[in-house]
């Protein structure tokens, strides 16, 4: 192994939730993470230590680790997502149940 053991732990670890990630399918049902891990990552962070490491990383922990940025991205991405779209709905309930009808008065153009 290239590196300490302590990088991937999961309590205070650099890279735990992203190792995670990385290593268990969530599509599979095999370890769920909770989105309070998926939000506590900073992307650009772990990217950046990821190409500037402290230690040399084994070819197959850095794909792994590559692969687990991917994963809590998308993660993050999609909660975003779902955030802006029942915002997005509740906006347009509120404008539909009070239509706001302003008259202005006409304006004279010389």
């Amino acid at each position: 192994m290239f590196f300490s053991k302590d990088i991937l732990t999961k309590k205070g670890g650099q890279f735990s939730v992203v190792w995670l990630a990385g290593n268990f399918n969530t599509a599979h049902g095999k370890r769920k993470l909770k989105k309070r891990d998926y939000v506590s990552v900073d992307v650009v962070k772990a990217c950046g230590d990821l190409l500037d490491p402290r230690a040399q990383f084994a070819l197959r922990l850095s794909a792994t680790l590559l692969m687990g940025i991917i994963r809590v991205y998308e993660k993050q991405i999609s909660y975003v997502y779902d955030e802006v779209k029942s915002m997005w709905v509740v906006l347009k309930q509120a404008s539909f149940m009070n239509p706001m009808n302003v008259d202005l008065p006409p304006q004279r153009f010389p």
